[in-house]
């Protein structure tokens, strides 16, 4: 009986050892002028394989392993690339609010490509005179051009 006990005491304790303490970092990211909610920033942990994205009201939620301070990155398109510090030994709030970036005043767009592709023929053409046409024979009284291609 004493063997089946130490079997199942020695099988539980490997489980226990091999398990890892996960903290569970949750906010949210928002504009700083506006206070909108953020669609889609990137939170990137300290360590690479874990990160996620806010969600279409700007919350997020991240399940990290547990330590003793880990630094969230948060980036957006258009701006600032925020970096914060926290210590979340079980479970963790954060508020994040995003600063806009460079904002731009004047975009311009040109193209000149266009003109030079419409111009350039890539297929045959068949040019045909109004007497080529009138030559060709009629189908149900009309002129059947295609035949003449």
């Amino acid at each position: 009986m004493k063997p089946k006990y130490i079997a199942f005491f020695l099988l539980f304790s490997a489980f226990t050892t091999f398990a890892q303490n996960f903290s569970t970092v949750a906010g949210n990211v928002t504009d700083s002028k506006s206070g909108e909610p953020l669609i889609g920033v990137s939170i990137i942990s300290s360590n690479p394989d874990w990160g996620t994205i806010s969600d279409e009201v700007g919350n997020f939620s991240l399940k990290v392993p547990a330590e003793d301070s880990m630094a969230l990155t948060f980036s957006y398109i258009g701006y600032e690339t925020k970096r914060i510090f926290a210590i979340c030994p079980g479970e963790c709030f954060i508020n994040v609010q995003l600063n806009s970036g460079i904002s731009l005043q004047e975009i311009v767009i040109s193209s000149n490509s266009f003109e030079a592709q419409k111009n350039a023929v890539q297929m045959s053409v068949s040019a045909l005179t109004a007497e080529q046409i009138a030559k060709i024979p009629m189908i149900l009284g009309e002129n059947d051009a295609l035949k003449a291609l």
